[in-house]
């Protein structure tokens, strides 16, 4: 018996005692499934398990000790923001659970990973752009995704909204807890921690 939370578990006596059987922290060992698990199903005939979930879709040929990805080649994202540029078909999306990844024109690449969230290209320049994860961390590029670093604004909720001023595009609002916006000044921002946010301003 397979139940999936987190991990995938295993149970041999119906259920009175369990045994974890994947680690979606282990990247790249026999026994990595990715996180959040959504359905299970396999043939206990064939000592076969599938697994899909928020990374795609894992299967395994020995009751669960170790797990394949068989994710190649499925088109599948759940997507929570994006932005794309109409002059080389630049797309940066924020992609739940899965980062955020970068299509070039050919090919999607992850520049972060995470729960992708918000998204920015600079509208002035397409090599400056900002990617956000969970609890409200953002980076920045200004090479096309060559390299990023990361800002020093996280410490939010779960998504944090944050959007380039129409005219400026050195200035960000970025949004807090409680909800409230912050005028951030993207191009002094080098590494020094912003200060506390008031209540209501």
């Amino acid at each position: 018996m397979f139940t999936g939370g987190l991990d995938i578990a295993r149970s041999t006596n119906s259920g009175s005692s369990w045994s974890r059987k994947s680690d979606w922290s282990g990247w790249g060992g026999s026994d990595y499934v990715h996180a959040d698990q959504k359905g299970l199903t396999g043939d206990p005939k064939m000592k076969m398990v599938y697994a899909c979930n928020d990374g795609g879709v894992f299967k395994s040929t020995d009751k669960g000790e170790t797990w394949t990805d068989i994710s190649e080649g499925l088109k599948v994202a759940q997507i929570y923001h994006f932005c794309l540029l109409t002059v080389n078909d630049m797309v940066l999306g924020g992609w739940q659970d899965n980062g955020c990844n970068l299509w070039d024109g050919s090919e999607w690449e992850r520049v972060q990973g995470g729960d992708g969230m918000g998204v920015i290209i600079d509208y002035t320049d397409e090599d400056r752009m900002y990617a956000s994860y969970q609890y409200g961390y953002v980076s920045r590029t200004t090479n096309s995704g060559l390299s990023w670093t990361d800002l020093p604004v996280a410490a939010a909720d779960g998504f944090t909204p944050f959007v380039m001023d129409p005219v400026d595009h050195l200035t960000m609002y970025y949004g807090h807890h409680p909800v409230q916006f912050k005028n951030l000044p993207m191009a002094e921002l080098h590494g020094q921690l912003l200060p506390d946010y008031p209540e209501k301003f």
